[in-house]
């Protein structure tokens, strides 16, 4: 939203791919589009999924929908291919967690662009021959507006002038946190407003110098500093929720630092 100067409530996602990997990332935009005042049946109306039988809508004829798929499933008349959706969907986001290799096509990517200035293009599919396409084909087929990040990690693109460094979706940006912090706070359950207070710090943690080099992630290598404020954000929503069971500081900062395991390598003769 920082780089698209839009809001969360104005985007459109279309997924490729609805098993519940991609039901569940809608989960969680369901839930950030409502803490900021949007209706649950509007939030989910902004998620759209294709499937290997097309459009995912409720007059589609065949079997019946998988019991995941029930919430997001539109009002629109059956479409078949994922280029058909697009053009009918028009999304601000296309999100891959299909494991089809190429699904983003050239002239899918191209038409992404035709009606966003900055389309964002996520080819979360792991391993590398599985994503829905490169970053190299995300940004030369966007003119290099597409905001991308992949499930696997690509090399860094030069186009147009410019050198983009994409960045890797990955869960490592985020399941240490959580964990860390519901463990030190002793949480009495991991809610989905703990992954979502995770994931808006994570957001925050992306700098300027990052965006400007086309990553929308902070670098890897800070991981550990961003593991640690995710889990101070874990614990700042459990005691928030009444969940955490073992006391802590105001500002627990200093007190998971202390906490945290430091790997020590020497060598022995």
């Amino acid at each position: 939203m920082r780089e698209t100067g839009s809001r969360l409530a104005d985007q459109r996602l279309l997924f490729l791919g609805a098993g519940e990997a991609g039901t569940g990332i809608a989960d969680l935009f369901v839930a950030a589009a409502c803490s900021t005042g949007l209706p649950v049946a509007e939030a989910r109306s902004r998620c759209w999924f294709v499937d290997s039988e097309g459009l995912v809508v409720r007059n589609r004829p065949g079997r019946p929908l998988a019991h995941h798929k029930l919430p997001y499933a539109q009002d629109h008349a059956p479409v078949r291919t994922l280029a058909e959706a697009v053009d009918a969907v028009r999304p601000t986001a296309l999100i891959g967690v299909s494991g089809q290799g190429g699904a983003f096509t050239p002239a899918i990517l191209r038409r992404m662009a035709e009606f966003n200035k900055r389309p964002v293009i996520f080819a979360f599919s792991n391993p590398t021959s599985h994503a829905e396409c490169t970053a190299e084909a995300a940004y030369r087929e966007t003119d290099g507006r597409a905001l991308f990040a992949s499930g696997s990690p690509f090399d860094p693109v030069t186009f147009g002038g410019r050198t983009f460094h994409p960045g890797q979706g990955n869960n490592v940006y985020i399941f240490p946190g959580v964990g860390f912090g519901a463990l030190a706070c002793g949480a009495r359950e991991i809610t989905d407003a703990m992954f979502l207070a995770a994931a808006k710090r994570l957001a925050e943690l992306v700098t300027d110098e990052d965006l400007a080099m086309g990553r929308i992630y902070p670098a890897l290598t800070r991981i550990r500093e961003v593991s640690m404020e995710l889990a101070i954000a874990v614990v700042a929503e459990a005691r928030f929720d009444g969940l955490a069971t073992i006391p802590l500081p105001e500002d627990p900062r200093a007190e998971l630092c202390a906490r945290r395991y430091e790997a020590v390598y020497r060598d022995y003769v």
